[in-house]
């Protein structure tokens, strides 16, 4: 994980411009071009300064390349967040996103202090869910076709006490 910056703006459109990711990221429009990624660097960069959302780069630990996005949005209290995340088609079912997920739950925690992050997603996205089931993330509601996740703090320590 880094920060997105401004030279991430073609694999951005390389991997966002994909209607399956557009299916199921609500703020990813398809297509999506230049006009879109460099809006959503500016999105990006304006959340860090204001300390209301952290998006970051999902990138190959071989190379500093942006593969996909990770976020948290913070509540207007900021003790709680969103978590969302994608990657690009050809780094589906390979771990990454899980990875990502594992990397950015104590930047949550321990850093911010949130007492808990919460995640959607869609019933039929089973690689998603997974994905957060594997981090340890339980499934409180099921709305419709969508799944809320969450994450308390308490769960999150405990959890993680025996990894010292």
């Amino acid at each position: 994980m880094r920060k997105i910056s401004i030279d991430d703006v073609p694999l951005l459109i390389r991997y966002a411009n994909n209607k399956k990711i557009a299916d199921y990221i609500l703020n990813i429009p398809h297509p999506y071009g230049e006009p879109d990624a460099v809006f959503r660097i500016g999105y990006v960069v304006q959340g860090f300064k204001n300390r209301s959302r952290y998006v970051f780069a999902i990138v190959l630990k071989e190379r500093d390349e942006l593969i996909g996005e990770i976020s948290l949005h913070l509540s207007d209290d900021r003790r709680r967040a969103q978590l969302g995340y994608w990657v690009g088609e050809p780094f589906w079912n390979t771990g990454i996103a899980t990875e990502a997920v594992a990397a950015i739950l104590p930047f949550g925690f321990d850093i911010l202090n949130l007492l808990e992050v919460q995640a959607t997603c869609h019933a039929e996205n089973r690689a998603s869910w997974k994905v957060l089931e594997h981090n340890g993330m339980v499934q409180r509601l099921a709305t419709g076709s969508i799944l809320q996740y969450s994450f308390t703090g308490q769960e999150y320590k405990t959890r993680t006490a025996g990894e010292d």
